[in-house]
């Protein structure tokens, strides 16, 4: 059908230029008043287009019915001479089909009212109907070239050319309707003429060319004559509507507007029953004043600043301006929700004296529903029906410099619960519920929008802080309240952060941030918190928005310039051996010491990190510097490096892992990966496949903090792993807590079962070596024997050990 439809609208077009041609040869191409007749047609195209129609359709139907006397005439000649054939039938019912097909269609037409205008496709149909039909008809001059019957060869002969005259006689007013019927028989035709006739052959050519010479002239000249009364009408109609205006009876075609003309007092006289049937009250009774018919159509005002302009129109006492444009609607009580545009200007004499109103009243309905659909398109949420962020931002600046202004943001926490317990329609269901909860809040008077995902923000007026922050703790309840969703109670839990501005200078977008990060440091306290902004927060905002900034300069080795540049520094920790306390390697520990902001913590620097999207640069930098580093070490010593959970999620971190141990020619076997225990828990097929991978090729994979997990000893037996690092918060008093004890003799016994080695960390004092030690701990760690020392520092450590290397047995080798 698309292509189809490409056709026809091609050939509407190729129409409409054949048209205008046409029309440039019609009396000169000038009209009798002096117009150009190609300007007026091609800006009446659509009219023209419309007349073209009805004339085709008006003697189309009798052209259909002769159409289907033909055939039978042709057939029934067919029978008599004897050379009717199966074809023949075939073509017959065809011809027949289609004709009765065209007929009924334009049988339907007729007796509906056309339209005063018509689109391209209205005569590209008309085009491709007339192709059809016309290579329906080169069918006879195909069955008859090769008869032997003279008869049968002349009576196709003016069978055809009487088609082609009524075909040019019906089509003439779509001059390419016309053109391509008598064409497309013609170029049968002449063939036709040349196989047939023998000896009469130039003749009867000469006949044949003679004709069609004709019958486009007279395609041309009644084409050219249509369109000339056709534009003499228009002319003519166009006469009578300026007429019409100058006396103030305008009113459209299609009612969708009227020109209108008052006196001092807004009355309409006579053309207050055009403007009323405008406004949709066709069997109006009332005043004729503008105020009886805005009261009558009981229009508003549609936008909120024409309110006063509208209630002045509406009072027939009122003061009315000089000149007025205005936006109303109706309520939709008589024929729908329709808007108008109405607008009007004094006429006054030299003295000033009121003299008239000239106006009009245009509906506007279709343009402004299509621009509120396109507006709430543009501006809100599709699934809560409130703003969206940028129309948020906009309204917001606007509110700025109206007063002191508080701005929520709300994040609910539990919705990917939701979404897993529930199903997706139940989380849809779920932020729905945050929104009219939302909406609700604060007497309704807020400003809400949907920030994306799970959050939301909130913008109202201030007028008593502390009566506002009393509300908001109160929308914290609510949207911390469950909600009936197909017969379940589900929980909801949101986490709201607010800030406070009273200066008005401060951007929407720095509101937003500080109310996202009240409204993280509220999540450290758990789920379903409420925290305001404040100078301690704020503090917080600006270190982690410099450490932002900085980390990408700090990661990357070319940007030598800058003052952050290659301050990102590893040190080393030694791990020892139980045994005789030499390094038996070293846990590489990242460092930052910021120009600004002085030392900064592991933690903060993986945190900046991961909120810039670095976490898999930073990652690739402490293992590359640390590998490195550890390349220089003597072979037994062995490197340890904390990964990330995002690492082990990545599908290429064991390619990544083990091409930078082949760039730094740091032999894989020398290389611990230090995990959490969550992250072996997860057991992704990702984090699962990385694990074989790089203990395929000798790396040894410890887990780190553990016995921090509740569910650490149960799961023991399933871990993957080579090491196990007791977290120091058992080893830490253990010669002192029973409960560590425990846990360590736990450990270590199933340690010695899964051929798993041992290392304890964070221990300080001889009293927890000891005690670690005597229930046969591996390693050791911790400041009791060395705290970090730079790379420098722990080489010359190794350089002093005296003590040979002794692989360890059991098969719990530390190197490779």
């Amino acid at each position: 059908m698309r292509i189809r439809d490409k056709v026809i609208q091609r050939l509407g077009r190729a129409s409409d230029a054949l048209t205008l041609y046409m029309c440039s040869f019609a009396q000169g191409g000038v009209s009798h008043d002096g117009s150009d007749d190609t300007s007026v047609v091609e800006h009446q195209m659509g009219r023209v287009r419309a007349a073209q129609v009805r004339a085709v359709f008006g003697i189309a139907p009798l052209v259909m019915l002769s159409t289907a006397v033909n055939i039978g005439t042709f057939v029934a000649t067919r029978m008599i001479v004897g050379d009717v054939t199966a074809l023949d039938g075939v073509w017959a019912a065809v011809g027949l089909w289609v004709s009765g097909v065209f007929l009924v269609r334009m049988m339907r037409k007729r007796r509906q009212a056309f339209r005063s205008v018509s689109s391209a496709r209205g005569t590209g149909v008309i085009v491709l109907h007339s192709a059809c039909v016309a290579l329906i008809w080169t069918y006879p001059l195909l069955a008859v070239v090769q008869s032997q019957s003279p008869g049968e060869v002349m009576f196709t002969g003016i069978l055809i050319t009487g088609l082609m005259s009524a075909g040019a006689i019906a089509l003439y007013p779509v001059p390419l309707a016309a053109v391509t019927f008598v064409f497309i028989i013609a170029l049968v035709a002449l063939p036709f003429v040349f196989l047939s006739f023998g000896a009469l052959t130039v003749p009867a050519l000469i006949i044949c060319v003679v004709f069609l010479v004709l019958v486009a002239t007279a395609i041309r000249r009644h084409s050219q004559h249509f369109l000339s009364e056709l534009v003499g009408k228009l002319q003519a109609e166009h006469q009578r509507d300026m007429i019409n205006l100058l006396i103030g009876t305008y009113h459209s075609e299609d009612g969708a507007h009227c020109l209108w003309q008052a006196d001092a007092n807004l009355d309409l006289g006579q053309a207050s029953a055009l403007a009323a049937r405008t406004l949709g009250m066709s069997h109006y009774r009332g005043g004729s004043r503008l105020s009886d018919l805005m009261r009558g159509a009981h229009l508003h005002a549609y936008r909120a600043a024409d309110t006063a302009l509208v209630q002045a129109l509406g009072d027939p006492q009122g003061a009315w301006p000089a000149q007025f444009s205005l936006l109303v609607e109706t309520d939709g009580d008589l024929t729908g929700r329709r808007v108008f545009e109405l607008a009007a200007r004094k006429a006054t004499l030299a003295d000033d004296t009121p003299l008239s109103f000239n106006g009009y009243i245009r509906d506007r309905t279709a343009e402004v529903v299509a621009d509120e659909v396109v507006e709430r398109l543009a501006s809100r949420d599709a699934l809560t029906g409130l703003l969206n962020y940028v129309a948020f931002k906009r309204q917001a600046r606007e509110k700025m410099a109206s007063g002191p202004l508080l701005l929520v943001f709300v994040d609910a926490d539990n919705l990917k619960m939701v979404n897993d317990t529930f199903g997706h329609a139940a989380g849809d269901a779920a932020i729905r519920t945050l929104g009219i909860r939302l909406r609700r809040s604060f007497g309704g008077q807020a400003l809400v929008c949907r920030k994306g995902g799970n959050e939301f923000l909130l913008l109202v007026d201030v007028v008593d802080l502390a009566q506002d922050l009393l509300q908001a703790e109160d929308l914290q309840s609510a949207l911390n309240s469950p909600f009936a969703y197909a017969g379940h109670q589900i929980p909801l839990a949101a986490t709201l952060g607010a800030v406070h501005e009273a200066s008005g200078s401060l951007p929407i977008e720095e509101m937003v941030l500080r109310a996202d990060r009240a409204q993280a440091q509220a999540r450290t306290r758990g789920r379903g918190e409420f925290q305001l902004y404040d100078a301690e927060v704020g503090e917080r905002v600006r270190r982690e928005r410099v450490l932002a900034r900085d980390i990408h300069a700090a990661l990357d080795p070319s940007v030598a310039s800058s003052p952050v540049a290659g301050e990102l520094s590893l040190a080393f920790q030694p791990i020892v051996r139980a045994g005789d306390g030499s390094a038996a390697g070293a846990e590489a520990l990242l460092r930052w010491t910021h120009p600004t902001l002085g030392a900064i913590s592991p933690e903060k620097i993986v945190g900046a990190a991961s909120s810039e999207g670095l976490g898999a640069a930073l990652t690739d930098y402490v293992i590359a510097q640390a590998c490195a580093e550890a390349a220089a070490w003597p072979a037994p010593v062995f490197l340890s490096v904390n990964v990330r959970p995002w690492d082990m999620s990545d599908p290429d971190f064991a390619n990544r892992v083990l091409s930078a141990c082949s760039r730094a020619g740091l032999s894989a076997a020398r290389l611990w990966l230090e995990i959490t225990e969550e992250e072996m828990m997860e057991e992704t097929p990702y984090v699962m496949r990385n694990i074989q991978s790089l203990r395929a090729k000798g790396v040894r994979l410890a887990i780190d903090d553990f016995g921090a997990g509740y569910s650490a000893m149960g799961h023991f037996d399933r871990y993957p792993c080579d090491v196990v690092k007791i977290d120091r918060a058992v080893v830490q008093g253990c010669h002192e807590r029973a409960v560590s004890r425990i846990v360590l003799d736990a450990v270590q016994a199933m340690a010695q079962a899964s051929d798993v080695q041992v290392v304890a960390e964070g221990v300080e004092i001889a009293a927890e070596f000891d005690c670690a030690s005597a229930r046969g701990v591996d390693y050791f760690q911790g400041y009791f024997y060395h705290r970090p020392m730079t790379a420098a520092e722990f080489s010359a450590l190794l350089a002093r050990q005296a003590a040979p290397w002794v692989a360890p047995v059991s098969g719990r080798a530390t190197g490779g």
